[in-house]
């Protein structure tokens, strides 16, 4: 299937928005798992999508939805697989042609319908794993549809984020740890992760307001955020048919 010739932009940036609605509020890693993997065939017009998480220097491929079977369950070397390269490097991957790219092992792929693929990481830095969408015939991958997937990677990593908050706060409640008088008017928080400073540990900030205040937070998508989502995604003007479009 020709990723041109697969969805509008407006049909591609609904079915984002909607991806990023329901992974806002999925409370388990599983939940997010069967959205991004579902949403990433749809979103790009992939034969095949992975979801790969790290565990103990390699790649798990803990979901799939394919034309066939692929590698779900399985686990690779880091240094072995396109998904642990774009961990590893918090990038990007785009091979139009897996026969022409040396980071591609044949012994991995060879046997499996995919000859062309994009591997994302899912957050630029330090990332929780990668999405991948694959294609059974070499073609070029188009900078909207690689970019379209991204934006579900960090939607996906978001979802992550608050499943974390989520256990880490049950975890809280199972301690039975009594809210701390709110006498102290500064908070530590870290610069790149967000997290707070508190008790001797570092949580999330939805951690933080339901063991210091009592707070329980929920997540949903803001209108300035939908607006912000959907501007990014809109074609350049003018310029020539989109790489979305049907021919």
């Amino acid at each position: 299937m020709d990723v041109t010739s697969h969805r509008t932009e407006v049909d591609a940036a609904r079915l984002l928005v909607d991806a990023v609605h329901r992974l806002s509020v999925c409370r388990t890693n599983a939940e997010i798992i069967a959205i991004v993997t579902r949403a990433t065939r749809l979103g790009t017009g992939a034969e095949g999508a992975s979801f790969v998480l790290p565990e103990d220097g390699q790649c798990h491929y803990v979901d799939e939805d394919a034309i066939a079977p692929l590698w779900k369950g399985r686990r690779f070397p880091m240094t072995s697989c396109v998904s642990g390269w774009a961990i590893r490097h918090c990038a990007r991957v785009v091979i139009p042609d897996i026969a022409k790219d040396p980071r591609v092992l044949p012994d991995m792929y060879q046997p499996s319908f995919v000859r062309a693929l994009v591997v994302v990481p899912i957050r630029s830095r330090e990332p929780f794993g990668a999405i991948a969408a694959y294609w059974a015939q070499p073609q070029a991958i188009p900078t909207p549809v690689v970019d379209w997937l991204q934006a579900l990677a960090d939607a996906a990593c978001a979802g992550l984020e608050a499943v974390r908050a989520h256990q880490e706060i049950e975890q809280l409640r199972r301690n039975s740890n009594p809210p701390i008088p709110a006498a102290d008017r500064t908070v530590r928080m870290c610069a790149w992760t967000r997290r707070i400073w508190h008790n001797g540990q570092w949580l999330t900030i939805e951690a933080y307001l339901h063991d210091r205040f009592g707070l329980d937070v929920t997540h949903g998508m803001s209108e300035d955020a939908k607006e912000k989502m959907l501007a990014d995604l809109a074609p350049p003007k003018p310029q020539s048919a989109s790489p979305f479009a049907a021919h």
